[in-house]
Order: C-alpha cells, then structure tokens, then sequence
C-alpha cells in the first residue's frame, strides 16, 4: 500500500509531459501557418479566375453603356461574374459601376470573399479581396470604310445578296445593334469602273466646271482642230444639262498623277487636285452605237462660216414637138471656200435668201443668189469630231444611255459618306446593283478619301491616335481595262479616260500590262494610307489569279488582314470576324 503511495507522490511531483501539452496547444498554430501557404494559394487562384470574369463582365457589358442604366449593368455584371467563376464557395459583390459615354469607357470594382481551410483554425474563416476592370474601345473614335466591289460578275452565283448581307451584319456589329453610337462612324464606297461620289456634289467647289485641271480638257475642243491646244474652258456639267434626256450620274475620273493616290484636298490654286466629272464624249457620227455614237457631231449650232454659195437659176423659152412655147429652168450651186479654208469634200451647197442679182435676154431668165456658206463639219476627220463641244447643243436628244453613253460605266450607288447611324448605312448597301467593270483602285482610293479629315469629303476626323481609321475592301475579280485598236485605244471611257489619253499606259499596250498598271496605282493608295495610320482590311471573293491575291495581300495592313473566301456564302463569316476585330475592347486597367 505504501508503495503504491509512493508512486501517486511520484507521479505528481513528475513535470516531463509538459512539452507534449505545450506541442498539442502549438501545433495548431502551426499548422494553420503551415497550411496558410496553401490558403494563400487558393485565394490567390480565386483573385484571378475572379478577375478574369470581371474583365470579361466589362468587355460584353461596354456597348451597353449607350443604353441600359448603370443599375443595370451593375445587375448584369454580377450574373455574369458569378457564372463565369462557377464556384459558389465563392462570394462576389459587384460594388461600383462608373461609366463614361463621351470616352466610351465601364469601370466595375468588385469585392470577392474566399472561405479558408487552415487560417480558419486561429479564427480567420476567409479572406476577401477587391478587383478593378475598366474596358473602352482600343481608340476613342471609329471610323470605317467598306469599299465594295458592284461589278457585274458580283450578280453571279449570289454575290452581291450574300455581299449584301454579310456587310449588313457588320455593321450591326460595329454599330452594338445601336441605332446610333457617338463614336462610331461607317461609310460606303460602291465602285465599278468609276466611283460615284453623288449628284449633289455638281456644285461643289472641289469639282472642276471650268477645264482648269488638264484633264478635264482632255477629248474636247472647239476650233475642229486637235493639233492646236485647247485651254478651255469647258464645263462637262453644262454639257450634261443641255441633254434632253440624260442628267450627269455622279462619277468623277481618276485625278492626274500623282494625285490619283493621295488623299491631298482639292484646291484651285492646284487645278489638278480638283475633280473632273465623267463623261464618255460622243464618238464619230458612223461609229456603232456600242462604240458611244449617241448624238449627232454636225448640228446647225456647229456650223461655221466658210466661205460662199452662189445659186444660178436659169429659165429660157423653147418649143416643143407641137409647136407649143414651154420654159425650162435648172439650178446650179456653187461653193467658194475663202482662202485657206481647209473643208474638202462636194460644191454642194444652197440658198434660201441672201443677195439677189437677175438679167433677161433673148427671152432667158437668169437669177442668181449669193448667200453666206456655212460648214457643219461632216468632211472633218474623226478626231475632230469626236472632240466637237459645238455639238452639245441645249435639248439634244441622247440616243445611248448604257455603257456606251455619256455615264459610261457610273454605278448607280453613290458614295455614303461616313455617318454615325446605323439605318442610313444598311439602306445604301440595299441599293449596290452589280453592273460594270472593276477598278479596285479607284475604289480603294475614294475609300481612303471618305476616312481622311480633308475634302472632298470632310466627315472624318483628324489623323491621330484617338480616331481609329480602317478601310474594309472587298472584290471578287481583278483590274480591267479595255483597249482595242480604235483611234482611242480602248473600248470603254474609264476613269483613266481613253487610253490615247496617255493617263494609264501607252497606245497599244497590252491588257495585262494595263492591268498591272492599274494593280500598281492601287498598291501605291494603300501604301499612302497606311503611312496615315489607317488600316486596311482586303477581301478577294474567289480571287481569279494569284497576281490579284498577291497584290489584295500586300495591299492589306499584313497578311493576316487578307481573306480570301472561296464561295460568297463564306462572305458573311468574314465580315463578321473583321467587324468583331474593329469592335474589340481593350483593358484600360
């Protein structure tokens, strides 16, 4: 008994089990410490799948700010924050929304709380965090050029419907689905052959209704001579206005080089930077109708003084068979040219008035008419003819409105300058009809012309670095040019004028080299452009050869902004994706 007393005393006086107390109590803290690395860890995986979301929130909801209040959003933001964390250990609390229309800019602050596992123990059951995301759109100001293709191939295999749809998609996407957005403007360049820039612009001081630009004079004359210069003037809108029938379609010629490639303003005290307006002049009298034969080169208002027609008329007496006294008379006309006078061709000539001088003898009766010979031309040579203004009288009748007459190959869409609203861009690309040739080089350069802040058109902002500028080119076939063996060198009036112009190429050039001229003009209008900082999307539907690929890729920002679908239904993928491209937010924070 008294040893097992001993033993209990022992036992009580024994302090060796302390430390195993004191590492029971420490180990708790130790290994919330230990374990507070991997709370870390867990938190921080949280920040950033919530960050993420929260980024992403800011992205969608950006468009919304025109529309929806910031309540809305806020409510919004949250839904989709929440999905895209997909863990609902995880609370989110969206609480702020800021939003700024005249930057385009959402900012969203946001407080995220994770539950712990192992600082829980020491009495920190989570740890909470807050987030900021703020998106705007990559420039303050958007402006964009759809330059489309309306040559008659686009009526094949449902281009221009597909075309048509596709570009109206993109813009929906460009415009948020807003009727209107304030920082967003889209214009449309229809082209064929020419490029339309609107029948309201006949007044515009940028057009040239005098002849001061070269080419405004070129094919036109008034002395029935081409060999010595004509200085003008002339007025190719009045000539317009004196047809009966036919009014002046829109569309204005390539500019003199070099300024077929840049965007320099019109101004007068530089008569080539103005525009000259299309017009396909009358070809010679005999020449077909699909040869641009459309009125006639020798009307009375072009007859000039050349000289004089004298009209003998004589009557004498004679007897016929039965012994009966009859009168004969015959009329002779003869012309005399004045001196130098160069007009070839029959004495033919008459008078109805002018001096009158008679005598009788012997019973013959003779009067003679002097009058004043004027000559309507029609002996001239055919480049004389063709160039006659005289014969653009006021009321002339057009007898051909097609290809072949004073419109030549003028779309009928003109030019949208840009706009900021949605409606207006969807109607115009409803009215593109395909018909005619293709001159993608015109087309691009009246596209760089709409963006660039200067005239002709001025709705474009000033090239900076808060107004991004993007041109969106879309064809589906290559250059064309026309040349044939005429006294012109080519079939159809372009924008080029005639070849025997010397604006494009040199008489008797082949069609390809042609073409490669005008691929070269087109490739300098985008290089001028992208010097601007404007960048450039190219489209090629089914591109025909690998020069025209190549030529789209180059003209292209790179490579990577060159699409080239191989059916038109592709069309509306493409637009989109380059459209979605424009539209891209950035992360401002």
């Amino acid at each position: 008994m008294n040893a097992l007393l001993g033993l209990i005393a022992r036992f009580g006086r024994d302090d060796r089990g302390a430390f195993a107390t004191l590492f029971g109590i420490l180990s708790i803290v130790l290994v919330a410490v230990a374990g507070a690395v991997v709370d870390f860890t867990s938190v921080q995986q949280a920040r950033t799948r919530a960050q993420e979301a929260l980024d992403s929130a800011a992205l969608s909801l950006q468009p919304e700010i025109y529309s929806e209040t910031d309540s809305q959003i806020k409510a919004t933001a949250q839904k989709l924050v929440v999905e895209r964390i997909a863990d609902k250990s995880i609370t989110v609390n969206i609480e702020s929304v800021a939003t700024n229309t005249t930057d385009g800019t959402l900012h969203l602050q946001a407080q995220i709380t994770v539950p712990t596992t192992f600082v829980g123990l020491v009495g920190v059951p989570q740890i909470q965090a807050r987030l900021v995301a703020e998106a705007t759109r990559k420039k303050l100001y958007v402006e964009v050029a759809m330059v489309l293709d309306n040559s008659g191939s686009m009526a094949s295999y449902s281009r221009m419907d597909n075309l048509k749809t596709a570009a109206k998609n993109a813009t929906d996407i460009l415009f948020s689905n807003q009727d209107t957005l304030p920082n967003v403007q889209v214009g449309i360049v229809p082209f064929t052959e020419l490029v339309n820039v609107g029948t309201a612009n006949a007044n515009a001081s940028w057009m040239d209704r005098t002849g001061a630009a070269q080419i405004t004079r070129d094919n036109f004359d008034d002395d029935d001579n081409h060999t010595t210069p004509f200085n003008g003037p002339v007025d190719r809108i009045a000539l317009f206005n004196n047809f009966s029938n036919v009014s002046w379609g829109g569309c204005v010629e390539a500019r003199k080089s070099p300024y077929d490639t840049t965007d320099d303003p019109p101004d007068s005290s530089v008569p080539d930077t103005l525009f000259t307006p299309a017009m396909m002049p009358d070809a010679p009298d005999g020449w077909s109708t699909g040869s641009g034969d459309y009125i006639s080169d020798t009307p009375s208002q072009c007859a000039v003084l050349a000289g004089s027609c004298s009209c003998t008329t004589t009557t004498e007496p004679y007897y016929d068979r039965r012994g009966r006294l009859r009168y004969r008379t015959s009329t002779d006309c003869t012309k005399t040219l004045f001196s130098g006078g160069s007009t070839s061709g029959s004495n033919v000539c008459s008078c109805s008035s002018g001096t009158t001088t008679s005598s009788s003898s012997g019973g013959t009766t003779t009067s003679t008419i002097t009058c004043p010979y004027y000559d309507t031309g029609s002996d001239l040579p055919d480049r004389e003819k063709q160039e006659r203004l005289c014969k653009y009288v006021p009321g002339v009748t057009v007898n051909y409105s097609g290809f072949y007459g004073p419109n030549g190959d003028c779309p009928s869409a003109a030019i949208l300058p840009l706009t900021n609203q949605r409606s207006p861009v969807k109607s115009e690309i409803d009215s593109m009809v395909a018909n005619g040739g293709t001159n993608i080089h015109e087309g691009t350069i009246w596209g760089w012309r709409v963006l660039s802040p200067g005239s002709p058109f001025t709705q474009g902002r000033a090239y900076d670095t808060a107004t991004y500028k993007v041109i969106i080119m879309m064809t589906d076939g290559e250059n064309t040019f026309y040349p044939n063996g005429s006294m012109n060198g080519s079939s159809l009036y372009s924008a080029y004028g005639f070849l025997y112009n010397n604006r494009l190429g040199n008489m008797g050039d082949s069609t390809s080299t042609l073409q490669a001229d005008m691929d070269t003009k087109t490739l300098a209008a985008c290089t001028n452009a992208k010097k601007e900082g404007v960048e450039i999307y190219t489209i090629g539907l089914q591109p025909p050869n690998t020069k025209t690929q190549t030529m789209l890729t180059n003209c292209a920002t790179d490579a990577s902004h060159a699409y080239f679908p191989s059916d038109p239904s592709q069309l509306d993928a493409v637009f989109q994706d380059i459209a979605t491209k424009i539209s891209r937010l950035r992360l401002a924070q």
